[in-house]
């Protein structure tokens, strides 16, 4: 149903490797979306409002990807772009993936090398999850026939602009909090990310909880929480630093 690829000959290609930090645990990512059966076998980014860029990809899964147990385990939907090197802030190519409990990004087939619809070349990688703070290179990649891998969990890699990783661990991850989807992370104030889970829970009890596939649901567990152990409120109070509800955090892609 879609063009997976529009190069000639031998494709560049490329892997990603990253951790969201809402869902990260001792080592690995928790999957408790897909042992509930909650993520959708579409890319949910256009209905959140992400326009994609460049050549239609592969943007369905089957099932069969979900019953895949273990450290192979798809726990979430995520994106994947190509920006250019001269204006990183243009997105030339934007891919729909899946991240495994272990952190490799893979195609919605299941394949985890990144056939790039693009020529061979130097690009900006960034990649992006829809309640978390999206991170980039920080410098171009020579996307080629060779397989390069992006390890957006070590701390060694370089990405673009200041702070832009949490760091849970011996692991870089990206930062959880983000529900709102528009590049900050605000626990007060206008267009704040606490606010949205009260109103998902129904707007007034605040230890009312709800389980589905949202945004709200900030540690990906498949509920939201505003209240209680394990709630998603506190997370983002956490990420802007625990004390000052004011601060805030902004994604550092240009």
């Amino acid at each position: 149903d879609v063009l997976e690829t529009a190069c000639s000959g031998s494709c560049p290609n490329f892997s990603v490797n990253a951790f969201l930090g809402g869902a990260y645990f001792n080592g690995s990512m928790r999957d408790d979306l897909r042992i509930q059966g909650l993520i959708p076998l579409n890319d949910p980014y256009p209905s959140i409002g992400y326009t994609h860029s460049g050549i239609q990809t592969l943007s369905s899964a089957t099932s069969s990807i979900f019953s895949i147990q273990g450290n192979d385990a798809p726990i979430d939907w995520v994106v994947v772009e190509m920006r250019s090197s001269a204006t990183p802030s243009m997105v030339l190519q934007s891919i729909p993936c899946l991240v495994r409990k272990n952190g490799n990004v893979v195609t919605p087939d299941n394949n985890p090398i990144i056939n790039s619809p693009l020529a061979t070349g130097s690009y900006h990688i960034a990649i992006r999850h829809r309640n978390h703070l999206g991170i980039m290179t920080g410098s171009p990649i020579t996307v080629n026939s060779s397989g390069y891998v992006i390890d957006f969990t070590n701390s060694s890699t370089s990405v673009y602009g200041t702070s832009s990783r949490m760091v849970i661990g011996s692991h870089s991850c990206l930062w959880s909090g983000n529900v709102n989807f528009n590049g900050h992370i605000k626990y007060t104030g206008q267009d704040n990310d606490k606010d949205p889970i009260l109103v998902r829970i129904g707007g007034s009890v605040a230890s009312n909880t709800i389980t589905g596939y949202y945004q709200e649901d900030v540690n990906l567990d498949g509920v939201v929480k505003y209240t209680g152990s394990e709630n998603d409120r506190d997370i983002i109070l956490q990420n802007i630093g625990g004390s000052v509800p004011t601060n805030f955090k902004t994604e550092q892609l240009p």
